[in-house]
């Protein structure tokens, strides 16, 4: 067997992953891109683009797999009924990490206080009445659009400061333990628009929205 590795991002775990392989499975790495003439005997290609172009050159490709959650880069209309395309899901807590931490940045004005602290000024309602006492992260309500794996792992670290919570998804309302008000929509395809709309109902009742739906499908 023949797997062709293109993501950069799977680079540092090139050693397990070449230990994970059953014996004998050759695998080439083509971080950047891959030559057409090296997919022609590919049977596994582990990438996030795949081209109607690279499918017409691989003569023997069984499985496409996407290092991500995310499929719209690989060209579905151009493989063959045999060719099976997979996903993974592996961020969600580095990405939940990184949008709690934004969170209560934005609450706190972290980044305004760290420049008037560059310019020697200490920014706070102590010293100056003009400035508004802030409001603590756990006196948010987090509006979601899309609750999906990335969704659920942020709201259960938002509901550790003590935010309340809900969301607008297209999944099946994942229940949460502080009462929401949930606005389904349904899981086909919708638009840009749609989502925007549904960003839009959310802000209305969210001190803070997080969007965590691809364009494609709500959820």
């Amino acid at each position: 067997m023949k797997v062709v590795v293109v993501d950069a991002n799977l680079v540092p775990h090139r050693e397990r992953l070449e230990a994970a392989v059953p014996s004998g499975t050759k695998v080439g790495w083509h971080v950047g891109g891959v030559p057409l003439d090296g997919l022609r005997d590919a049977d596994v290609y582990v990438g996030s683009r795949f081209t109607a172009e690279m499918a017409n050159a691989a003569e023997k490709l069984k499985l496409i797999h996407v290092a991500g959650a995310g499929t719209d880069k690989v060209e579905l209309e151009a493989l063959g009924p045999d060719i099976l395309v997979a996903n993974t899901f592996h961020h969600e807590r580095s990405i939940a990490e990184y949008v709690v931490t934004a969170a209560v940045m934005l609450r706190r004005e972290f980044l305004a206080q760290d420049r008037q602290l560059r310019r020697g000024v200490w920014a706070t309602s102590v010293y100056d009445a003009a400035i508004p006492q802030l409001t603590t992260l756990g006196g948010a309500h987090i509006g979601f659009v899309g609750f999906g794996h990335i969704g659920r792992y942020a709201w259960n670290l938002f509901r550790a400061f003590g935010c309340s919570g809900s969301a607008v998804t297209g999944s099946a309302p994942f229940a949460l333990s502080l009462p929401p008000c949930w606005w389904r929509t349904t899981a086909a395809p919708v638009s840009t628009q749609r989502t925007a709309v549904a960003a839009a109902r959310v802000q209305c009742w969210a001190r803070m929205c997080m969007l965590g739906s691809p364009m494609s499908v709500i959820g």
